[in-house]
């Protein structure tokens, strides 16, 4: 489904450590799971975020857990769930592949820390995000309290040429806490169809507001989160 000759990587230090990878997985399979997502519109639901003293508005968006939805009770192990998945979503299977191909593994042990986690990476969480109309998500960070979620990974998917504004990813060096950054230089990071943005569950980062060019739920701005870590 993808080839790492036909994908471009781009390395960066600043302001935090990330990989940006252009031409993931190719045009017609990324238009497929483009459209398997638009299909599932019901499933999608406004995101929560836990916590006291999160800001009001804080995150505003719409997510799906693809992990759940095409889960069955008889797939007891990690193993069992991601072969079991490959026939129900064509996202998860191409997701799959990808993190777990030789090549892909093999490439991201000469990755910066702490990405080269990825090269031992045994378990990973899905989230699929939809920004709409004035939809945004604040400063965070996306490590939970154990080795679970060691590398985050943002790809993209959405119509071309895209029908909104805005919802650009920012990495930034500095500290966060409820929605709020403090200190550390930030770099914006545009979205393209097709493009995963990799990078230290760690990092704070920030989805800014989106604007939307109409009300329909396909042009909207999709990205896949993706959790990496050891479990």
């Amino acid at each position: 489904m993808f080839e790492l000759a036909t994908q471009t990587f781009e390395v960066h230090s600043g302001p935090v450590p990330h990989v940006i990878v252009d031409g993931v997985f190719g045009e017609g399979p990324s238009r497929a799971m483009l459209a398997h997502l638009v299909a599932l519109e019901p499933a999608f639901a406004p995101a929560g975020v836990g916590g006291e003293g999160a800001r009001a508005g804080f995150r505003q968006n719409l997510v799906f857990g693809p992990d759940a939805h095409f889960h069955e009770p008889r797939e007891r192990t990690f193993e069992e769930t991601i072969a079991g998945r490959a026939s129900r979503s064509v996202l998860l299977a191409g997701i799959d592949a990808w993190l777990m191909s030789r090549d892909f593994r093999e490439l991201m042990e000469s990755a910066p820390a702490p990405l080269h986690a990825l090269s031992t990476a045994n378990r990973w969480e899905t989230q699929v995000s939809r920004y709409g109309a004035g939809d945004r998500y604040g400063w965070h960070l996306d490590r939970l309290g154990d080795e679970t979620r060691q590398v985050s990974i943002v790809y993209y998917l959405f119509e071309e040429p895209h029908r909104f504004d805005g919802g650009v990813l920012e990495l930034s060096s500095g500290l966060a806490r409820n929605g709020e950054r403090f200190g550390g230089e930030a770099k914006a990071i545009a979205p393209f169809h097709d493009r995963a943005v990799i990078f230290s569950a760690r990092a704070v980062h920030r989805v800014t507001e989106t604007e939307l060019q109409s009300d329909a739920f396909g042009d909207g701005r999709f990205s896949v989160n993706i959790f990496c870590g050891v479990g």
